[in-house]
């Protein structure tokens, strides 16, 4: 009875979405639950019950990011943190709050700190409270208990969520990956709130991109204007006899103990 309310309820929701969102709605039957599928602003999307998990309803996104190398960001599960104690790779981004929930990986750790700039990261952790959460460089997916499911607002507003994260990822797609990867480095070396980002971008611009014109300029930039002096000295170590010069200025100026 309670399989049968469920699905009732669940039916009628995806039902309207379909309709209000020119989606496909497959009302499967008696005994299994509906499907949406079509395409959004996002990419093909599919809403269904959870493969894995009867009381979910799992959404995924498909649409290759096109960015350079494969890159997987999975919700930090207890799974998860065993992995990670026992070795398994993992990028620290620089945000303690989002690097605790999530665990990233990537061929070209570059291409992670670049994507993941201060917006991203925040719709992201806006999704920590759905399970089975994973974003790769080809599909986004994500589960919704149906208890939570009561009306066409509680799905719809993941599915907004979802968009708006590939809105973020996507702003810039019609250029080149390297050229989009160095655009967001520079951005998150500038402009990213948290001062650990920051070092770790200008450290990662560095190792790679360092001889680029217009990455020495961000360097300079962050050597004498990040609010941080550890982000100066880091930026200072790349830029080589233009920063020697500077870190001599510091110290006759005179620095603190930090």
């Amino acid at each position: 009875m309670l399989f049968t309310f469920n699905r009732r309820r669940i039916s009628k929701i995806m039902k309207k979405i379909s309709g209000e969102r020119n989606l496909y709605f497959s009302g499967k039957g008696f005994f299994s639950y509906p499907e949406v599928h079509g395409e959004t602003e996002a990419g093909d999307i599919k809403i269904a019950r959870s493969v894995n998990n009867n009381d979910h309803i799992t959404i995924s996104i498909h649409r290759s990011l096109n960015f350079k190398g494969a890159v997987t960001i999975n919700e930090e599960t207890s799974l998860l943190k065993i992995k990670k104690a026992f070795g398994e790779s993992d990028i620290i981004i620089g945000d303690e709050p989002f690097d605790n929930a999530f665990l990233i990986q990537a061929d070209n750790p570059y291409v992670a700190h670049a994507i993941l700039t201060e917006e991203v990261r925040t719709i992201l952790l806006s999704m920590i409270h759905f399970s089975d959460f994973e974003l790769t460089g080809s599909y986004l997916q994500y589960n919704i208990p149906l208890r939570d499911i009561q009306t066409t607002t509680d799905l719809k507003n993941p599915i907004d969520t979802g968009n708006s994260l590939y809105g973020k990822l996507l702003h810039d797609e019609n250029q080149a990956p390297i050229i989009r990867c160095k655009k967001r480095l520079l951005d998150n070396i500038l402009h990213d709130s948290a001062a650990e980002v920051r070092r770790n971008n200008i450290i990662i611009a560095g190792a790679h991109l360092k001889k680029d014109a217009a990455v020495r300029d961000s360097l300079f930039q962050a050597m004498t204007g990040d609010p941080d002096f550890r982000n100066r000295y880091e930026a200072a170590l790349l830029l080589g006899e233009t920063g020697l010069e500077y870190m001599m200025e510091m110290l006759d100026t005179g620095i603190d103990d930090t």
